[in-house]
């Protein structure tokens, strides 16, 4: 869960995928290639956007996001990988903010 920032993934989460996905721990290095060590899991990408999610989706073609989900968490081996955008994240009411929490706890608890 980040923060869209600059269009992409800010540079502290990008730091900390860069600690965690290591070869050795989600790839490692076979004669032809990379062997996915995290095959099997899936992941969940959950962004918060200050424009509207479907424009950023329609008009930029979810460009940071569609990177992140092919060449880090499908390059490992999560399948699937999905992805929740929440758009206008400053000015959408605190109700409705409650609104996406009750969301993501819902789809978190059915990942258990």
């Amino acid at each position: 869960m980040f923060p869209l920032w600059l269009g992409t993934v800010p540079a502290l989460a990008k730091a900390f995928l860069e600690q965690v996905i290591r070869p050795g721990v989600a790839f490692s290095y076979e004669t032809y290639g990379a062997k996915k060590l995290l095959a099997g899991r899936s992941a969940h990408i959950v962004v918060t956007l200050g424009m509207l999610a479907w424009l950023y989706r329609t008009l930029y073609c979810g460009h940071g996001i569609r990177g992140l989900r092919r060449n880090v968490f499908k390059f490992v081996g999560f399948s699937p990988v999905r992805t929740t955008m929440f758009g206008m994240i400053e000015n959408s009411s605190e109700a409705t903010k409650s609104r996406w929490l009750g969301m993501m706890r819902k789809d978190g608890a059915k990942a258990r």
